[in-house]
């Protein structure tokens, strides 16, 4: 069988753009047998190429498989003589397509991101994707984006409401009572006026927060009424060198109700500002809120007018005139309406999306407002009559910058109609100026208006997403399935755990041999943990692992000294790391003892600790229970959950690890600093969230008889040696003393367990 093109010359994405020469044609003919066939079996579907089309594309997944060196890999089948992997059949076809033809499309009826990890699970750069298939490719990242910047508006997830207590954000459903009473109604309170979505009881205060809004608006109009305006005389002294007289001022008041209806509207938004700023889990945030400080400006002026009326002053006078005067800011409270109605905020999100189109815009306005004012003014001199030599009795336009107020409402196609053109020649340049002001505005709107229907569409589908039930933990897959000995079966939403490139042989190896465990105890599973089954003496718990040693007979016995199980779990940081180790001399292991020692690596990246409980419960579906676990996590949520919630998760997390595994050590790798913090508005804040973050979760471990890693200090001139050009992920010379940190943390975690250390002179 000949291949269509001739796949061995493929160089680049774009040599299957070349029609196939004849000599190519015979080289394939004659190398068909010496390359050989080989079968992949992806999702059921069996897929027949040629070894040589895989090594099209170096450094990949199936160009490993090419490799005569990999018939013990874990996806070989040696019934069948094929790979497995189950992955998904309908974009391996692309995949498999890529390799043949040099040319990468995108299936439109496939979701991106799910086309996103299978080109990371088969290691094949994103950027390879056709110019033809680039829109559909990144439509739904870009419909994935837009959806997140929108608040969380769905109510706490449960099957029923409870009447008479709130359910209420970030509480547990049995509060710990070691705590304060403030710390338990800290969080009730800044809900119940923060989150309308999360309980009866704030829906009611989001109702009564709209209705003093209405109520204050409506008062400010009508204070304007003539029906609302009492004109009343007062008597002031006046005194003038050495003559003082009296005289009667009369001055204008509105009626006494409405200042009464609007002192009440004031103490409302009063409390409700005390109570946010004071229960809010950061107030820097709070403070930096674009809607706090126009609640703040709102607010102020009424207590300033109410402190200097009963000053008789002149100064005091003249300042509560100006007070008066600016009342007007009142009228921004109809901003606060964003935080109750949903198209507001989608009105804002699409003003912030549309910039540059607003630029654009104003640009095309600005150009034609003065090219057209300057065309009516000479226009029409022209075209005046002579005997006037000033020509401004006869004509609207005597000099361009009046223009200007023409150009704008005629290309806005308002036409007021107070400036007209006289003469032939300026009604001629009218016209053009209404076709130029139609077409210029036509250009850009369409944009903002697509922008605004697609941000309100998705604010609509995530208000009618159905409730979410408990998460489904699968059960767990059998102990001779090849999918169960790799790490990077735990599925994850932005990226796959696994590395994108295959395995080195060592590794293979060791996920082949037989994981021996002794079972030292039978603790009660706790919270998240008992989802999975763990624990206790039931499937997945802890339990002696027989053990067949090479050379000995009478069956399997039970291993006296099994090795140390490590645990290096976290985010991008480790998943990188993790590579770097592969091509260290101290490999994977560190320069760990391979027979004292077992390292295992879970790095995911964008792993959020959300997902802490759900990647633990995914390792030990393996049967490895870790002595010792390292965790380096914490990052991704710094700016994006409130510290305080943050800290609070994590410490109940690995309080709940510890009581159902009290012999397993934690070693806390404290969160690196970043160059950019993309998630957070201040990094500044971020910066010292870090700081305390790293300070009281240190302080919490090792209360728990764990180990606490201090990495290395980065100095900022120093950053180009240690940081990327993402001023988030390390370079080599920082992974290096990123590894040197976890390893040193792991040889004091196996100290106090114990354990054998390094070999001798290897890093």
């Amino acid at each position: 069988m000949i291949s269509s093109v001739c796949v061995s010359s493929y160089r680049g994405r774009k040599s299957g753009n070349k029609p196939p020469s004849k000599t190519c044609l015979k080289e394939e003919m004659a190398k068909g047998e010496d390359s050989g066939k080989i079968t992949i079996n992806v999702g059921g579907t069996r897929h027949e190429t040629y070894k040589s089309t895989l090594r099209t594309l170096p450094g990949t997944r199936l160009a490993w498989l090419a490799d005569p060196d990999t018939s013990s890999s874990s996806e070989t089948d040696p019934q069948q003589n094929e790979f497995f992997f189950d992955r998904h059949p309908g974009i391996f076809s692309y995949v498999l397509n890529y390799y043949r033809t040099g040319k990468l499309h995108c299936p439109a009826d496939i979701c991106g991101p799910l086309f996103e990890e299978e080109l990371a699970f088969w290691g094949i750069d994103e950027t390879d994707v056709e110019p033809c298939c680039w829109m559909t490719y990144r439509q739904h990242r870009d419909a994935e984006e837009a959806l997140d910047i929108f608040e969380n508006v769905e109510p706490e997830d449960g099957d029923e409401e409870k009447d008479s207590t709130p359910e209420l954000l970030c509480m547990e459903d049995r509060p710990d009572r070691s705590k304060s009473c403030w710390k338990r109604c800290q969080p009730r309170m800044w809900a119940l006026f923060e989150d309308p979505y999360s309980s009866r009881a704030a829906r009611l205060v989001a109702f009564a927060s709209l209705f003093f809004i209405l109520l204050s608006i409506t008062t400010f109009c009508l204070e304007t009424h003539e029906a609302f305006i009492v004109a009343r005389n007062v008597t002031e002294v006046v005194t003038e060198g050495n003559v003082t007289e009296i005289i009667v001022v009369t001055e204008l008041d509105t009626e006494p109700v409405l200042n009464y209806i609007e002192g009440a509207c004031v103490f409302w938004f009063s409390l409700e500002f005390m109570v946010r700023i004071v229960c809010c889990p950061d107030k820097i945030v709070f403070v930096k809120n674009m809607l706090n400080i126009i609640d703040f400006v709102a607010i102020l002026p009424f207590y300033l007018e109410l402190a200097l009326s009963g000053l008789s002053s002149k100064a005091a006078r003249d300042a509560l005139g100006f007070l008066r005067v600016v009342r007007f800011v009142r009228i921004l409270r109809i901003f606060k309406l964003t935080r109750h109605f949903v198209g507001l905020r989608v009105l804002g999100h699409t003003l912030r999306a549309s910039t540059n189109e607003f630029l654009l815009l104003i640009i095309f306005l600005a150009l034609g407002v003065l090219i057209f004012a300057t065309m009516i003014y000479y226009a029409e001199r022209l075209g005046a009559e002579t005997t006037d030599p000033s020509m401004t009795k006869k004509i609207h336009f005597k000099n361009i910058p009046i223009g200007f107020w023409w150009a704008v409402v005629t290309m806005t196609t308002l036409g007021y109609g107070d400036m007209y053109p006289q003469t032939w020649s300026g009604m001629l340049v009218g016209a053009l100026c209404a076709l130029a002001g139609v077409l210029t505005i036509a250009m850009p709107v369409p944009v903002i208006v697509n922008n605004f229907g697609m941000y309100y569409s998705l604010a609509m589908a995530k208000q009618k997403l159905p409730k979410k039930k408990k998460k489904h933990v699968p059960k767990p897959a059998q102990l001779d399935s090849p999918t169960t000995l790799r790490s990077e079966d735990i599925s994850h939403r932005n990226s796959t755990q696994s590395d994108t490139y295959p395995l080195a042989a060592e590794e293979v190896t060791e996920k082949k041999r037989s994981v021996p465990m002794v079972r030292e105890r039978s603790p009660q599973p706790v919270g998240g943990f008992q989802a999975a089954g763990v624990g206790g003496g039931g499937a997945g718990g802890l339990e002696s692992v027989a053990m067949e040693v090479p050379g000995s007979s009478g069956g399997p016995r039970v291993a006296t000294d099994p090795p140390r199980v490590v645990w290096i779990i976290g985010d991008s940081l480790i998943f990188w790391a993790r590579r770097r180790a592969l091509v260290r001399s101290s490999g994977v292991q560190m320069g760990l003892l391979r027979s004292a020692t077992r390292v295992r690596w879970i790095g995911i990246r964008g792993l959020l600790w959300e997902e802490f409980k759900l990647t633990v419960l995914g390792a030990l579906r393996h049967g490895e229970v870790p002595h010792v676990l390292v965790v380096h996590m914490g990052g991704n949520d710094l700016g994006v959950v409130p510290l305080c919630m943050l800290l609070e998760q994590m410490q109940e997390d690995l309080q709940q690890l510890r009581v159902w595994s009290p012999w397993t050590v934690v070693v806390w790798s404290e969160v690196m600093p970043r160059m950019v913090w993309e998630q957070a508005e201040n990094e500044e804040a971020v910066q010292l969230g870090r700081i305390k973050l790293n300070r009281c979760m240190g302080r919490f471990v090792r209360r728990m008889e764990g180990v606490v890693v201090r990495h290395v200090p980065f100095e900022e001139e120093e950053a180009e040696c240690y940081f990327m050009a993402d001023g988030v992920h390390l370079t080599d010379v920082g992974k290096d003393l990123f590894i040197l940190g976890l390893k040193e943390g792991i040889e004091q975690a196996l100290f106090f367990l114990g354990g054998e250390l390094s070999h001798k002179g290897v890093m």
